[in-house]
């Protein structure tokens, strides 16, 4: 999963993930943090209109600065 938002359409159910960062900065005075949380928004909604909602947070390799 990469970060931003992805949608599509199986067998009459339309789903979205998004995918962000979770909090803003997350910093850590004097830490060496090497992750950083993101929020997964996943949406479903099925062909009779019922819609799950659900919200996760994963932790990624936060990028070498």
């Amino acid at each position: 999963m990469q970060s931003g938002t992805s949608t599509g359409q199986a067998e009459g159910y339309r789903w979205t993930i998004e995918v962000s960062p979770l909090g803003g900065d997350w910093t850590v005075p004097e830490g060496n943090v090497p992750w950083a949380p993101e929020l997964v928004r996943i949406r479903v909604k099925s062909p009779g209109g019922a819609l799950s909602d659900i919200r996760t947070v994963r932790l990624m390799p936060r990028s070498s600065e």
